[in-house]
This record gives C-alpha cells, sequence and structure tokens, in this order.
C-alpha cells in the first residue's frame, strides 16, 4: 500500500469522528473495518487530483525562467508525483 494513500485514508478516517462517526478505539488504525473503504476513498481522491488546474500549473511556473524552458513541465512532474503516490513500486 502506498504511504500516500495510507496517510489520506487515515484523514479520512479522522475527519468522520470529527463529524460525529464512530471514534476511535485502542485498535490499531490499519485494524479498523472501515479501513479499507477509507483506503478505497484516498485513492479515488489522488486520482482526481491527476489533472491540475490552471491555478496549479500556474503556482508550478518557475519566476524568472523563460516559458519554452518550463512549458508543460509543472504538469508532467505534477503528474509524476500523483502517480507515485497511487503506485510507489513503478518507476
Amino acid at each position: 500500500m502506498s504511504e500516500m494513500i495510507e496517510r489520506v485514508a487515515e484523514a479520512i478516517w479522522d475527519a468522520r469522528i470529527e463529524r460525529g462517526g464512530p471514534g476511535r478505539t485502542l485498535m490499531p488504525w490499519p485494524l479498523y473495518p472501515e479501513a479499507d473503504w477509507c483506503r478505497a476513498t484516498a485513492r479515488a481522491a489522488i486520482e482526481a487530483m491527476r489533472e491540475p488546474t490552471e491555478k496549479m500549473l500556474e503556482a508550478g511556473d518557475l519566476p524568472g525562467w523563460d516559458d519554452y524552458v518550463t512549458a508543460g513541465l509543472s504538469k508532467e512532474i505534477w503528474q509524476a508525483m500523483i502517480d507515485a503516490a497511487l503506485n510507489p513500486t513503478q518507476s
């Protein structure tokens, strides 16, 4: 399992608790019955982020660099990072 998927899944679980969902017990996080649902939800959320918004692409532009150097790179870098979060064992 991806470290990022696990991190997001646990954050989803924590958010459910804060909104009145079932509370944590002494059971370790990965053993909660809802953990698999949280992991699937986390994966779907991360996959949805693979396509950056225009604002994200603008934020990824490197100040002071010519457009021809950075054009398209921020999107490629972002997508490579998302792919690594989803599939950490692939290179």
